[in-house]
């Protein structure tokens, strides 16, 4: 949890995209599809990690003041087993 100042405080290098933006714009060259401009972290992306750490038991669900619309993660219990053996968490077998 951050109590402080964080951008003022924290000392550590400025981070940029700019290797990442060239190796996609090369990238263009095999795949055809030029991904360099990013996908952007949408709410409908926040939604889907929120609901899958709440479906793990990693966090509770928020107190949901009727404008939240999380959507359903299912998993089947196969999917859960390889979870389960692999990453462990809460609820987990490790």
């Amino acid at each position: 949890m951050v109590t402080g100042d964080l951008p003022s405080s924290t000392k550590a290098p400025e981070l940029d995209d700019r290797t990442a933006v060239e190796v996609l714009k090369r990238d263009q060259k095999r795949t055809g599809q030029d991904l360099s401009g990013g996908s952007a972290v949408t709410v409908e992306k926040v939604g889907t990690y929120i609901s899958y750490l709440i479906m793990r038991g990693f966090m509770p669900r928020p107190i949901d003041k009727g404008h939240l619309e999380l959507p359903v993660i299912e998993l089947g219990a196969d999917q859960l087993k390889v979870l389960n053996e692999q990453f462990g968490g809460r609820g987990g077998s490790k």
